[in-house]
């Protein structure tokens, strides 16, 4: 028979899996999520961000949260005692 394109099984799938149970879309975050998650994770830090610290962090892959948050904590240990996290600290780790 004809080969059915990608996006018409997956419709098909889609609906399939609705009669026995849900489907979940898991869309990788938008820049502005991620520019939010960023402060909130440095805040959870004790720190804030200075706008090249955020703007550093925004070029990085928003898509892995774990590599995100292990780049605040470090950026966040180099600052010490700073209160804000700068894009200096950021380039340094």
């Amino acid at each position: 028979g004809k080969t059915k394109r990608a996006s018409v099984v997956a419709t098909e799938l889609a609906s399939a899996i609705k009669k026995i149970g849900q489907v979940l879309e898991f869309a990788p975050p938008k820049a502005d999520d991620v520019r939010e998650w960023v402060v909130r994770e440095a805040k959870a830090q004790g720190k804030t961000l200075t706008s090249d610290a955020l703007a550093l962090f925004a070029q990085l892959p928003g898509d892995d949260i774990n590599r995100l948050a292990s780049e605040v904590a470090k950026a966040a240990a180099h600052a010490g005692d700073a209160p804000a996290i700068t894009g200096a600290d950021v380039e340094a780790t």
